[in-house]
Formats: structure tokens, C-alpha cells, sequence
């Protein structure tokens, strides 16, 4: 029997998942949850990377920890969070009136 690792390396070889970037990366991230049992009908209908994230809340938390580390550097992220800020205080605002 193969070390798992060696296992997880030959099967991202044999599908040519050598990049994860774009479209074609999520798509291939897509067809991985997918082979590795995360199909139709389980969590979130037919939708393989969901049914993995709500199965597996590690895999949430390192996205959230990806976002902390890189919202320094992505002045649209930074500035989409502060718009949903303001619309959240101006609704309360707008309930108190």
C-alpha cells in the first residue's frame, strides 16, 4: 500500500493538478472534493467544494486566515468591507428614526 501521501502526489500527477489559479483551478478543486466523496445529495446539493467546506470548518477557518493575511494588500476587499459597515449602520439608522 502506497504512504497517503504518495497516494494524494500520484493522483494530483495523473490529473494533471499541477496549478490551482483561476476558473480551471477552481474547476479542478472542484473535481477533487468530488473524487474524494463530497457529491450530490450529501451537504449542499451538487456542489462538491461546498459540501467540503461545510463538512470540514478547518478548511474554512485557513480561507478566513488567507483573507486576514492578504487584505493589507487588496485595497478593493478593504474598501468592499467598509461599504458593508456603512449600509449596516446606516439600516440601524434608519430602524432608530
Amino acid at each position: 500500500m502506497q504512504d497517503t501521501n504518495e497516494l494524494f502526489d500520484k493522483y494530483l500527477d495523473d490529473h494533471r493538478m499541477y496549478h490551482f489559479e483561476g476558473t480551471d483551478g477552481v474547476r479542478k478543486l472542484d473535481d477533487l472534493c468530488a473524487n474524494l466523496g463530497y457529491t450530490r445529495g450529501q451537504f449542499i446539493g451538487a456542489n462538491p467544494i461546498m459540501n467540503f467546506l461545510a463538512d470540514n470548518p478547518g478548511a474554512m477557518e485557513a480561507i478566513v486566515e488567507f483573507i486576514r493575511d492578504h487584505i493589507d494588500h487588496l485595497p478593493e476587499w478593504q474598501e468592499n468591507l467598509e461599504l458593508q459597515m456603512y449600509d449596516e449602520i446606516d439600516e440601524e439608522q434608519a430602524l432608530e428614526a
